[in-house]
């Protein structure tokens, strides 16, 4: 086993990894129709909304830029197994280097409005602004 070296005083540095993408948050949290979920990282924001719709058959996933807010609305994101984006999607660039999210959803009783979010934002190669 490795010797880490760290006094008891020093906090341990993590840095995971997903292939070329740091990861810099992730996390699960519970959310409803009522109070979507509000990631803010600096000057930037993510909205995760929730709606309904009878007309659309399945799940759709429409994401709207608004300034330096990124709005994701979910529609009829029912699944009890869960849906979403699990593959890592390009958002644009933050910090000087590309900005991907991804994100899992779970409605543990479909005919609630609770929900299971599980989130990952990433940080990928440097970028020329």
């Amino acid at each position: 086993m490795p010797n880490l070296n760290v006094q008891e005083s020093e906090r341990i540095k993590v840095e995971p990894f997903i292939g070329e993408l740091e990861v810099i948050a992730t996390g699960l949290v519970h959310s409803n129709d009522r109070s979507p979920l509000l990631i803010k990282l600096d000057d930037l924001e993510m909205i995760f909304k929730f709606a309904t719709d009878k007309n659309t058959n399945g799940s759709l996933v429409n994401r709207v830029v608004e300034g330096n807010r990124l709005i994701w609305t979910l529609i009829n994101f029912k699944n009890i197994n869960g849906e979403g984006l699990i593959e890592p999607v390009e958002l644009g660039s933050a910090y000087k280097r590309t900005f991907y999210a991804s994100f899992w959803i779970w409605t543990p009783v479909p005919e609630s409005d609770v929900r299971l979010i599980n989130y990952v934002l990433y940080l990928g190669r440097i970028v020329d602004e």
